[in-house]
């Protein structure tokens, strides 16, 4: 997810959109990689108070990686329109990304500073979205932006259920 994240962000900076195909492609790796990680947690004791929490993060990982292919696949099916996706828009994708692996690293290790910066990241981002929402941008830039505010707020969304395994 990580990845095709960053493959994404650099694609549309390189306004390479032609790429964006094989970008969105990557979410059926990611699909295979939740698939079997929801199959072991079935098969483990289901009483297990962190299975559920565990389950639940699984799950938006893959529709997460949903949200970036939707993205990927509207921009590589406008490549012929000449795409040009505002420095501000490219900026809070870059905080989107951040808060990904500054998730990825809360997940693997705790630290209350990183779980306070995600929900710092996400008001900014949904802040700075609200103000270039408001500042009428065009189709592009905007369906663009919604992509960003929902990818955002699925990974502030993953915390609570950390929590669960990390307390």
């Amino acid at each position: 997810l990580i990845n095709m994240s960053n493959d994404c962000i650099s694609t549309i900076k390189a306004k390479e959109f032609e790429r964006m195909h094989d970008v969105a492609f990557l979410e059926e790796a990611n699909n295979r990689f939740t698939t079997t990680c929801r199959r072991l947690l079935n098969k483990k004791n289901p009483t297990d108070k962190f299975v559920g929490p565990l389950y639940y993060i699984i799950e938006e990982l893959e529709n997460l990686a949903d949200q970036y292919k939707y993205l990927c696949q509207y921009l590589y099916q406008n490549k012929d329109n000449k795409i040009i996706i505002k420095p501000d828009v490219i900026k809070l994708f870059d905080k989107t990304h951040e808060m990904l692996r500054n998730y990825y690293k809360l997940y693997y290790k705790f630290d209350k500073n990183l779980l306070v910066e995600i929900g710092k990241v996400r008001k900014e981002i949904i802040n700075e979205s609200i103000r270039l929402y408001e500042s009428k941008l065009d189709g592009i830039n905007a369906i663009t932006l919604h992509n960003i505010m929902t990818i955002a707020q699925k990974i502030f969304c993953l915390t609570g259920p950390y929590l669960v395994n990390a307390i």
